[in-house]
């Protein structure tokens, strides 16, 4: 290797570090004083200070220019321990720095184990502390600890030890919000680095830990919300496929336990309640076939409930009194059902909690006997004779192919055929198990329009039954207010249509006593009239009946004004409104009028109007509770997000003027509301990426009202998400920073 000038000469090349290094042996042969070496260009690149052969030894490197880049305190092999600081260069340099932020010149990490670090620390060129991100640090709070450094990107206070070599955690890790309230606490294994602890927090108290134990073991512990310090309410005891529950009330008492026995994998399932055996089921590997044995007992041990099969793939359940006599028989047409989907532990509770007061064999009875009710109603729905005009319209439809939620469509028919009974028993199982077919979490299928579409045209057959065609019509406004109706256009428009032919019976309803009865048949004329004169009238006549609720005349006005918009008559509109509003005295109504008369004018709204709807944002609440009740219309919008929403739709410009009030509502309101009122200020006043740089006092005040909603802990909104959206920080010192305080 050849030697650069600078080089002393009797420096010797290590190759192994790539390096020349000169220094003095004691007498055993040790490395003794300060050793020097030199990097492969000939500039001195490091020092180590061996004093007398006794550790720490003092170990520096240097940048080209002479600087320090790296200097701590070496105990020999991989051990480093205290402070270990990295420091960057003016000039080019080789060596490396484990920041790529360019404003963080020094980072230190703190060492108490053998390549273990618990600290780390950000510095600026002038050694003012900085964030990870580079960023400055906020207020520490009192209760977070100096080890703890400040991630911006989660917007936490974060403390935990690193293993250099692994490059993973070990040990404590924890982290902490702004305000100083802890959200997160984990443990690692040394060895593994795997996390054998976990425990979540809300409001810094903790609500959720999960500890590994020995042999593959878990143990899961949920707490009291209201009690401090944190107080078990209860956990979970995961072992090889098996649970064990355990309650404790308030004071620490254990209340009960529950034990189950390869409930999810075995084909042999145990279910004990404080030890005992309740529960007992055995199946054979294949499910086709029906269990060797399925019982349920008392707390003495005799059977509550068992089941006997036929071989033939029906069988029955049997229900006992505790001296052995049996009560009740519940047949079961299809075996197949229980090992495919209903399970054989049908009657065992899965919700227990510490407010569970009975012993669960009370409960298992309860359970047996609310199914058999439920399976009598089933066989009378199943008894029922099917009306021939009934008939006609169901072979219509291919109910074995037709698109259904939960459960499928082949049992429809019957179930529809079961809303044309005066058993009202009947007719609610049958609505129930209609709605959990046809309808799932706000989805609608073919099968919604189709059993709709039947409902309909089933009015004509009873007109002298109320009972039945208000039962008919009340399932038709259900299926009409689904938020999701218009999903299928063409099902959609056939179903309006078919209620084009009952516009009389519904525009008698609409004057019934019944306020309910009546809206409902408004809202259904809607669908059935969007371009029927009578239809319009009908609404007409209900809004200017003084005799009629006030309430009911606001629905009958908010849908005639949904009518004119459908049709694009934003002209009517406003001619029949403008001048009706000067003699509207009905706090609601003027509302209704107001919003359409906005909506239909926008930018061209006279300035009273909207100065009216502004007023009550910040005073809603004396026609909140009234506006609520028209949540079918409103899409369920309380009324101040109905009006941000319609100005930020109609008229912007009366937003911004006054969004300063719309920022001074936003800490006095739940998260999903403050969801609502943030886009609002966000699409006013930060339109454009480039709306930050013009930072007006409102923007400011804007920004660190956001800054403050960051700060909370949101369990169901993520204000950061919307916050992105608009290219704007998401975390706590960021948007002070961006807001210039």
């Amino acid at each position: 290797m050849q030697r650069p000038d600078t080089v002393p000469a009797n420096a010797n090349w290590n190759p192994e570090d790539n390096q020349w290094e000169l220094g003095q042996y004691n007498p055993a042969n040790e490395k003794t004083g300060i050793w020097q070496s030199w990097h492969i260009d000939g500039h001195l690149c490091g020092t180590l200070d061996y004093k007398e052969g006794t550790p720490p030894f003092l170990f520096k490197r240097f940048h080209p220019d002479g600087t320090i880049a790296q200097e701590g305190n070496w105990y020999g092999e991989n051990i480093w321990l205290g402070t270990y600081r990295w420091i960057r260069s003016e000039d080019p340099t080789p060596e490396p720095f484990p920041s790529g932020v360019a404003n963080i010149w020094t980072v230190e990490f703190e060492y108490e184990k053998a390549g273990i670090y618990y600290t780390q620390r950000f510095f600026d060129k002038h050694h003012q502390p900085l964030s990870v991100s580079g960023a400055q640090l906020p207020e520490r709070p009192v209760n977070v600890p100096v080890s703890a450094h400040f991630a911006d990107a989660a917007g936490r206070w974060i403390s935990g030890e690193v293993d250099t070599l692994k490059g993973r955690y070990v040990g404590l890790y924890q982290e902490w919000d702004t305000k100083g309230l802890q959200t997160n606490k984990l443990v690692f294994d040394y060895a593994t680095c795997a996390q054998v602890e976990e425990h979540k927090f809300r409001k810094g108290k903790v609500w959720l830990s999960k500890k590994r134990l020995a042999e593959g073991q878990e143990l899961q512990s949920f707490y009291y919300d209201d009690i401090a310090p944190a107080m078990v309410e209860n956990n979970i005891l995961f072992s090889n496929g098996d649970e064990t529950y355990t309650f404790f009330d308030k004071a620490g008492k254990l209340l009960y336990t529950i034990r189950n026995e390869g409930m999810r994998t075995g084909l042999h399932r145990r279910r004990y309640y404080n030890d005992q055996l309740i529960f007992e089921s055995i199946q054979t590997a294949d499910h086709t076939k029906p269990p060797v044995s399925v019982h349920y007992y008392y707390p003495d041990g005799t059977v509550i409930i068992d089941y006997q099969s036929n071989g033939d793939g029906t069988g029955n359940w049997h229900l006992y009194e505790q001296d052995g006599k049996m009560a009740l028989t519940l047949p079961v047409p299809e075996e197949a059902d229980y090992n495919e989907f209903i399970g054989w532990q049908i009657f065992l509770s899965f919700d227990l909690d510490t407010k569970t007061t009975g012993h669960e064999w009370e409960l298992m009875k309860e359970k047996f006997i609310s199914r058999y009710t439920r399976e009598v109603i089933e066989q009378k729905v199943d008894a029922l004779p099917v009306p021939a005009f009934l008939q006609h319209e169901l072979e219509k439809t291919n109910w074995s192919e037709i698109d259904a939620a939960m459960g499928g469509s082949k049992y429809l028919p019957k179930y529809i055929n079961g809303l044309l009974v005066d058993d009202q028993e009947i007719a609610d199982k049958c609505l129930a198990d209609l709605w959990m077919q046809i309808e799932h979490q706000g989805s609608v299928y073919a099968s919604t329009y189709a059993v709709a579409q039947i409902a309909a045209n089933m009015l004509s057959y009873y007109t002298g039954a109320a009972l039945i065609q208000t039962r008919l019509l009340h399932f038709l406004y259900e299926v009409m207010a689904l938020p999701n109706i218009h999903d299928y256009r063409e099902l959609y428009q056939q179903l309006a249509t078919s209620l084009t032919l009952h516009v009389d019976l519904l525009s008698a309803q609409a004057d019934s006593e019944d306020d309910t009865i009546a809206t409902q048949s408004l809202y259904l004329l809607l669908h059935a009239g969007t371009e029927r004169v009578e239809v319009l009238d009908q609404f007409k006549a209900v809004w200017n009946h003084t005799g009629y609720s006030p309430f009911r005349r606001s629905y009958a006005v908010f849908l005639l004004g949904l009518l004119y918009l459908r049709n694009r008559q934003e002209e009517f509109l406003i001619d029949e409104f403008a001048p009706a509003l000067d003699n509207i005295q009905e706090p609601l109504i003027r509302v209704v009028m107001l919003i359409h008369l906005v909506t239909a004018a926008k930018s061209g709204a006279a300035e009273s109007w909207c100065k009216e709807l502004i007023h009550l944002l910040g005073d809603a609440e004396n026609i909140g509770d009234d506006f609520s009740r028209l949540r079918t219309l409103t899409g369920g919008y309380d009324l101040q997000e109905y009006i941000l929403m319609l100005f930020r739709y109609a008229n912007p410009e009366i937003l911004s003027a006054n969004i300063d009030m719309v920022i001074d509502m936003l800490p006095d309101v739940n998260s999903l509301k403050q969801e609502t009122l943030l886009h609002t200020i966000l699409s006013v006043l930060f339109p454009e990426p480039d709306s930050v740089e013009d930072l007006t006092p409102i923007r400011q005040k804007a920004l660190l009202a956001a800054a403050a909603l960051v700060d909370t802990d949101v369990i169901f909104v993520n204000h950061t998400s919307l916050l992105r959206d608009y290219g704007l920080p998401t975390t706590t010192p960021e948007l002070k920073k961006l807001a210039g305080g």
